[in-house]
């Protein structure tokens, strides 16, 4: 048990450093905008018109036009099991990304297409009480998003909080070895999982905390994403 926690902290603290990293980067960005049309697009703050003319009275943008972008967003973080997940796998690390589509008119939402991966070992327990060598849980997921941005109601000039709701399909691969100690798992699974969180932004950086309710396979995750901006519109 005590091990597990050292093994849980260590992989929090290695995507607090990551996080801590890529946030030095973003930083030295804005310390001297050349372009407030680049900064614009870099942040999903500006969305709102009169918050642009607030934030960025120089800007070159034409308020009476509708405007946004299309951006990718990497992501990375820790997916914590619950409920019966919890009983047969351990916590482990999520990558993936979303393709975002943002627009003045849209404000307050974000509508996204998501991918993700994630590798969960199995239970230490677990295993030692089915006799198992090997248990791995890998899961490849894509949905839609939706985030609604509350900025507009809670306002903030360093922060935009916002809410966010996911639909997932779930494709699940256990590896189990050996094959006939097995206690009962599927090998392969394929279901739906929604998703529901809250998080906030800074720059280009996101911080999300959320609850997966999933067949079997329910998990609160802990994750940050990252911005660019890949087309104007």
């Amino acid at each position: 048990m005590e091990t597990d926690i050292k093994i849980i902290i260590t992989k929090i603290l290695l995507v607090i450093l990551l996080f801590f990293c890529v946030e030095l980067n973003i930083c030295s960005a804005w310390e001297n905008p050349e372009n407030n049309d680049d900064i614009i697009m870099m942040s999903y703050l500006p969305l709102e018109k009169k918050h642009i003319k607030y934030h960025y009275p120089d800007t070159l943008y034409d308020y009476s036009k509708n405007f946004g972008g299309i951006f990718i967003s990497p992501l990375i973080g820790l997916d914590f099991p619950l409920g019966n997940f919890s009983k047969n796998s351990k916590s482990g690390f999520v990558f993936g990304g979303r393709l975002e589509f943002a627009m003045s008119s849209l404000y307050p939402f974000i509508i996204g297409a998501t991918v993700q991966y994630q590798k969960n070992n199995g239970d230490d327990e677990f295993k030692t009480v089915n006799r198992l060598d090997v248990m791995e849980t890998e899961i490849l997921s894509y949905g839609i998003s939706v985030d609604f941005i509350i900025n507009k109601y809670l306002k903030s000039k360093f922060t935009i909080p916002f809410l966010t709701l996911e639909i997932r399909n779930y494709q699940v691969t256990r590896k189990i070895q050996p094959d006939f100690q097995n206690p009962g798992l599927e090998s392969k699974v394929n279901t739906f999982g929604i998703t529901g969180g809250a998080g906030f932004t800074l720059w280009i950086f996101d911080v999300i905390g959320t609850y997966t309710y999933a067949k079997n396979l329910s998990s609160f995750t802990l994750k940050t994403r990252f911005h660019f901006p890949l087309f104007k519109l």
